[in-house]
């Protein structure tokens, strides 16, 4: 295997269809890149080293500050990142010590980190790079600081206005609880029609032969099938209707 065929195997996760920074790990990416890529455990890669590498497959470069916090730092503890960087897969704390890219592993952490954050704040990688990658430390804290939450000024919110029971015609809005009503618990189990005639016999066969509709959602043998506060959500205006 070639080293080029090597890299595009490896960085396979961070091909796009995008161009800009998705394009870099796609067939065009010149030899010398792969070989200078499949090198970088035994030959760390400084900012310089990338930038060029970037511009001989026709993308823009980076600024050190850029480069420092992607590669170089953890975010985190300043506020400056929703999530812990270090938490990521294959990350080792000698990358936070370097002042290079000192393996390929450490590449994919922080490119990792670069894609997460332009499919969080932009939903567009190459846009993201393009925007952050020429960035100060200072510009860079001022962007990511104003996408952060402070959590004081959630828990610190006064009282809010009493809550009102949504009228039967208007349930149709919430969506996703809509959407379930008629599901089973468990998608290996009968359809609603199959769960009710499954109930309704078991009522008969106890002698009850007109028993309630709530009846029929509630505890009993196969009552599981279902939630009753599922199906309790289209049925609560029929529940004390009797079955005759």
């Amino acid at each position: 295997m070639s080293n080029k065929d090597k890299i595009l195997s490896e960085f396979d996760l961070f091909r796009g269809n995008g161009g800009g920074i998705e394009s870099w790990f796609s067939d065009e990416m010149p030899e010398v890149v792969a070989d200078v890529l499949n090198e970088c455990d035994s030959k760390p890669i400084s900012l310089e080293v990338l930038n060029q590498l970037l511009i001989l497959s026709h993308e823009g470069g980076m600024t050190p500050d850029f480069f420092n916090f992607y590669f170089l730092s953890d975010p985190h503890p300043g506020g400056l990142s929703w999530y812990d960087p270090k938490k990521i897969k294959g990350f080792e704390d000698r990358f936070l010590r370097s002042k290079e890219i000192v393996s390929l592993e450490h590449l994919r952490w922080g490119l990792t980190r670069i894609y997460t954050d332009a499919l969080l704040h932009f939903g567009n990688i190459r846009q993201s790079y393009r925007t952050l990658r020429s960035m100060n430390t200072d510009r860079l804290k001022l962007f990511f600081s104003e996408k952060n939450f402070q959590v004081s000024d959630l828990t610190s919110r006064a009282n809010y206005l009493p809550l009102e029971e949504i009228a039967k015609d208007d349930r149709y809005l919430i969506a996703e609880v809509a959407c379930k009503t008629y599901a089973p618990a468990d998608g290996t189990l009968p359809d609603l029609v199959s769960h009710i005639s499954d109930r309704y016999a078991e009522f008969v066969k106890e002698g009850r032969q007109r028993p309630k509709i709530k009846d029929l959602i509630t505890d009993g043998p196969t009552a599981g099938q279902y939630d009753k506060d599922q199906l309790s959500f289209s049925l609560d205006e029929a529940m004390e209707q009797e079955i005759t």
